[in-house]
């Protein structure tokens, strides 16, 4: 082979692989997230956490003369068909910075919920017991930071199966719960639809 030619074929190689590397950008501000193909992901995610804003603008009308309600958002459970991996980390720390900026209301911070629910030897479902919020409740008490609610999220979904599709509803249920008495005083469930075609 002479040199021209082997220049030649090495620039055409060269050429179809960049053309075959995928290439990556930081997306501007107007261009819209990436549609997940076969999950979840970022798109359905971030229309679910609006359900925060509904929840606790439904439940501020009663709010109380003496001052910020203190929230500890305990949990965020996955019971949907598919694992959301990172997207629950992502969720809580929307949904805890939702909570942040609402003038009502005033979080726990995670970590001090954490550490009280780990002394205590808990699980977020343990909660839903008397004697699990006892315990919690004396942990955070410790600190100085006793919660007024606890909030509980529950991820689920539904699918149907068709033949040229497929159709998955994503729902996030949001429970304020009154942390001494374990009622339940506010719950909205956000829901987005996505299909897949097959």
């Amino acid at each position: 082979m002479n040199p021209t030619t082997f220049s030649f074929l090495a620039a055409a190689a060269l050429g179809l692989a960049a053309c075959s590397t995928p290439a990556s950008h930081i997306k501007s501000a107007d261009e819209p997230d990436l549609l997940a193909a076969r999950n979840m992901g970022v798109v359905v995610a971030d229309q679910l956490t609006l359900v925060t804003e509904k929840l606790l603008a439904n439940h501020r009308s009663t709010g109380r003369a003496q001052g910020k309600m203190r929230v500890a958002f305990i949990g965020l459970e996955n019971r949907s068909a598919e694992e959301i991996r990172d997207i629950r980390e992502a969720l809580y720390q929307t949904i805890d910075t939702i909570l942040v900026n609402e003038h009502a209301y005033l979080p726990i911070n995670q970590r001090y919920v954490d550490e009280a629910m780990r002394s205590a030897g808990l699980r977020p479902e343990g909660l839903f017991l008397a004697d699990g919020r006892r315990r919690f409740l004396e942990a955070v008490t410790r600190e100085g930071i006793a919660p007024d609610f606890l909030l509980y999220g529950v991820i689920t979904s539904m699918t149907s199966v068709g033949i040229d599709a497929d159709q998955r509803n994503y729902q996030l249920t949001l429970e304020l719960i009154d942390a001494n008495t374990g009622v339940t005083v506010a719950k909205e469930t956000g829901r987005v639809r996505k299909q897949f075609n097959k």
